[in-house]
């Protein structure tokens, strides 16, 4: 394995200032999965890698049980008449 090879739980975040605002992009290492959110440019950078993390750890979870949460028990989704 090398040292480039991203480790299960490793994440790694992206800033970016759109206007007044931060962007931050959370990204699992393992998985590819990304998420972003926005935070004022004078929020803690700290607070907004939180921010990002959890909703990254929401994104996880929900990827790990599988569930659509747009399907009804049948499987037909909510546009099914």
């Amino acid at each position: 394995m090398s040292s480039n090879t991203p480790r299960a739980g490793e994440v790694y975040f992206e800033f970016q200032q759109v206007g007044q605002q931060i962007r931050v992009a959370a990204i699992d290492g393992a998985t590819g999965i990304e998420v972003v959110v926005f935070g004022p440019q004078q929020a803690p950078q700290r607070d907004l890698e939180q921010i990002a993390l959890r909703k990254l750890q929401r994104r996880l979870q929900r990827e790990k049980s599988d569930v659509d949460p747009f399907r009804k028990q049948d499987g037909r989704g909510f546009g099914t008449f």
